[in-house]
Parts: C-alpha cells; sequence; structure tokens
C-alpha cells in the first residue's frame, strides 16, 4: 500500500491529538485518511494501542480503517529514513518521533487487544459479555442477526396465528389483514414489530387498553364506531346537514343533473352507515384529486336558493372536516392494530428471546446504554473503562441514534472532569475543524505534553 497524499492544513489540524475536534466535509474529501491520521499521531505522541477506542457505523467501516493502520505501520517499519520523514511531515507529525514511528507495528501486534476499531454493536457486546451481571444479561449470551431475528419471528407468528384460528381469535386475524399485504411485508413488518416490543409491553401492559389510548391521543371518542360518530353528529342537526339539505332543496329544483345530485345527497343523509358512504358525497363536492368543484348554480337552483354558491363552499368545508376525522379514525384503527401485533407476537418473541439467552442488535445498544446509568454498577463500570479508554472518535456521527450517543457520553465523561490521574494535566484545548464527515474525538490531554 502505497503512502497516502499529505493531509491540507484544515485535515492536519483536525488529526492532531492535542485538540479536541468535530469535523465536517463532503464526500469524497478524505474523511477515513483524517480519522486514520489522527489515529497515527496518537500513536505517535505515545498514545498505548489499548487505550484507543475508534467506533465505526458498519463491520466494512471498521475493517478498513484496520487494514489502512496497519498497512501504515508495516511500511513505517520498513521505509527508509527519507521515506519516513516524508510520510510524517505529510501527517503534521514532527521527525524526533521517527524511532518511535518504527516500533509502532510490533507495538500494536503485542498490545491486548491490539487497536480497537469497533462498530458500536461490537462495542457493546463486548461491554455487556465483560460486565454481565451488573447489565443483568446471561452470561455467555449469543446475538441474533437479523436473519435469524425474522426466522425466531416468523415461527413465533405461526404459531400465533395456528392458536388464533383454532380458539377464534377474530382480533389478530383481522388486525394481521389490517396491516400485511402479502409475505414479503409480513416479514418485513414482523422485524419492525421486534424493534419496539420493549417500550410498547412497557408503556401498554393490557392490550385492551391500546385503542382508546391512541384515540386519546388524537382526540377522539373513546367508545364506538367511525359510523356511530358520524351518525351521531348529522343526527344533532349541526351546521352540515342543515347545510346540505338546502343544497338538495336547491339542486331538486334545478336542471336533470342537479336532480340526480339531489337523489345522491339525499340518499347519504338517509344512509345507515355514512361514514361508509362519505366517498358517494364526497365527489359531489370534490374532484379525484380532492381539489374543491366550482359548483356554479343554473338559473332554477339559484332561484330556490340564492346564496347557492356560498353554501357549497360551506358544505366542502364542513365535509372536509369530517373526511379528516374519519381519516384519523382510520389511523387509529391502523396504529392500534399494529401495538395489538406487537403485544401478541412480539411479546411472544421476548419470552422465546429471553428463554434461550438471545440478544438483538439493538438489544445490544439500549443495554450498554442502561448499564451505564445504572445506580451504582454503573459508576463501576465506566471507572473500570476510564482506567483503559483514553481517546474515543467516532465515525459516521450523523448517523449514530440517541442510545449510542449515551453511550459516548459515558465513555467520554470523566474526559472533562477532575484533574485527571497525571500530574502534568493542562486545560483540554477544543477546536472546530472543517476536514471529514461529523467525526468526533474524545481525549485526556494529560496524554500529549502540553496538549
Amino acid at each position: 500500500m502505497s503512502a497516502p497524499p499529505a493531509l491540507t492544513p484544515s485535515q492536519a489540524q483536525a488529526a492532531d491529538p492535542a485538540l479536541n475536534a468535530w469535523v465536517s466535509a463532503s464526500a469524497g474529501t478524505g474523511k477515513t485518511q483524517v480519522l486514520t491520521g489522527r489515529v497515527l499521531r496518537l500513536l505517535l505522541a505515545g498514545a498505548a494501542p489499548e487505550a484507543i477506542l475508534c467506533l465505526t457505523f458498519t463491520r466494512a467501516a471498521a475493517a478498513e480503517m484496520t487494514r489502512r493502520l496497519y498497512a501504515t505501520l508495516g511500511r513505517w517499519a520498513r521505509a527508509d529514513d527519507a521515506a519516513l520523514a516524508a510520510e510524517l511531515a505529510g501527517l503534521g507529525a514532527p521527525p524526533e518521533q521517527m524511532p518511535r514511528a518504527r516500533t509502532l507495528f510490533a507495538t500494536c501486534i503485542d498490545a491486548a487487544g491490539g487497536l480497537r476499531v469497533d462498530t458500536l454493536h461490537a462495542f457493546a457486546q463486548s461491554l455487556l459479555s465483560a460486565f454481565p451481571l451488573e447489565a443483568d444479561v446471561p452470561p455467555g449470551f449469543h446475538t441474533l442477526d437479523d436473519e435469524d431475528s425474522a426466522q425466531a419471528l416468523k415461527e413465533v407468528a405461526s404459531a400465533a396465528i395456528a392458536r388464533a384460528e383454532r380458539d377464534g381469535d377474530r382480533q389478530l386475524l383481522e388486525d394481521l389483514e389490517r396491516v400485511a399485504t402479502g409475505v414479503d411485508s409480513f416479514a418485513k413488518l414482523l422485524v419492525k414489530l421486534s424493534k419496539h416490543t420493549g417500550v410498547v409491553l412497557e408503556a401498554l401492559p393490557d392490550a385492551a387498553t391500546i385503542e382508546p389510548a391512541v384515540r386519546h391521543l388524537l382526540g377522539l371518542p373513546q367508545d364506538g364506531t367511525p359510523g356511530d360518530w358520524l351518525a351521531n353528529a348529522l343526527a344533532r342537526g349541526d351546521h352540515a346537514p342543515a347545510l346540505l339539505a338546502r343544497i338538495r332543496a336547491a339542486w331538486d329544483a334545478g336542471t336533470k343533473a342537479e336532480k340526480q345530485k339531489a337523489a345522491q345527497l339525499a340518499d347519504w343523509l338517509a344512509s345507515p352507515d355514512p361514514a361508509g358512504d362519505i366517498d358517494t358525497v364526497m365527489a359531489l363536492f370534490f374532484k379525484e384529486d380532492d381539489e374543491p368543484r366550482a359548483l356554479k348554480p343554473t338559473e332554477n337552483s339559484k332561484a330556490a336558493e340564492p346564496d347557492l354558491a356560498a353554501l357549497c363552499a360551506q358544505a366542502q368545508a364542513a365535509l372536509q372536516a369530517m373526511r379528516e376525522t374519519l381519516t384519523l379514525f382510520e389511523a387509529a384503527e391502523t396504529g392500534a392494530a399494529h401495538l395489538r401485533l406487537i403485544h401478541a407476537l412480539g411479546g411472544g418473541f421476548e419470552r422465546r428471546r429471553r428463554q434461550t439467552g438471545a440478544m438483538r442488535y439493538d438489544d445490544l445498544i439500549e443495554r450498554a446504554a442502561r448499564l451505564f446509568h445504572m445506580p451504582g454498577a454503573g459508576d463501576w463500570v465506566r471507572y473500570k473503562l476510564d482506567q483503559r479508554i483514553e481517546h474515543v472518535l467516532v465515525d459516521e456521527a450523523q448517523d449514530t441514534n440517541d442510545a449510542q450517543w449515551r453511550i459516548v457520553g459515558a465513555l467520554v465523561e470523566e474526559y472533562f472532569a477532575g484533574a485527571g490521574a497525571h500530574e502534568a494535566a493542562q486545560p483540554v484545548r477544543g477546536r472546530r475543524c472543517q476536514a471529514g464527515d461529523f467525526r468526533l474525538s474524545g481525549h485526556r490531554s494529560r496524554d500529549v505534553p502540553g496538549g
């Protein structure tokens, strides 16, 4: 592997281990080179390999960064003085560090664990494996990948569907029919539902309370069907029925086309299921793209109702409000169906997972984030990690979610508190640099003299 091009001034600034840096740049601007350069500068400045933790977003990124680092260190061990001096200058490192540069390959090979370049999930897994009792996870747990999780979910779902058909549980079957449109969508649905099982079971432990709770959040009546709501609204004699009755009477006095519309409107007003038939009346007042129709009265209908155009505009607004409320009912029913399926299927998956001591990737992150903030145990875990990890670098930070940031925050929390372990520690300096794709590095100033 040939030597990379020299870092630009802004890239070299971001790679300077004496600075804490948050770095942002477009694709193809040397992001991985900057991050690799920062690790190399840390090693040259005296940081122990096992004290550096690089967290990447994907396994491919972790493998690529590890490859670059070891390729560079191997090249340094064999390079002549001129080539090595030029490469160090390209990193912004002084020539006095050449002797250490030649030893770093062997140092990293001999270090316990070598250079730590992990995905956040891999780091979380190693953390939980090291502290299973503190994290309340089964010692020796195994991780379910997406394929394993999908297969387990299918088996749980198949068993639940068979029970529902045997026991006549129409609710489960109707919920499945509502939210799943095919085999592929059903498999994807199961995976999505399983990711929210813990939150849903904790917030809504009783499946019977789900739909009322969803309706309450949407400002809907907690009892009755959408048809009940609309029939009651029409029976109460609100302004919408009165408007529609006047419009129907005016159309009934108009042309043949208007008489037909009047008959359709009359049928809808007398319908036992106005919610189910609402598309009929909506078609009288709105186009297919939901734009309001320009309803201009004819001579006879205008004579019967001089304000017919204004009445039609008011009716359009009232009908639109009705349909929006019915849409909320539909959303509530669909949302409740998803949540009930989480109870029925996700709950079964969770029980099976606990029985087999398995954990999903999302569980790794959530449990690790929770571990850091558990009273007593969290302080102990942070203390132990504080003895080993001196530098944290996060790759692709823009893709890091809240739980993952809680892990990173816990790792670097002590970096900015207290005087540190070395008496020669100096205040930490920080600066915003423009050289990489949202990369964050936290470090203890004690590692770099004067930094």
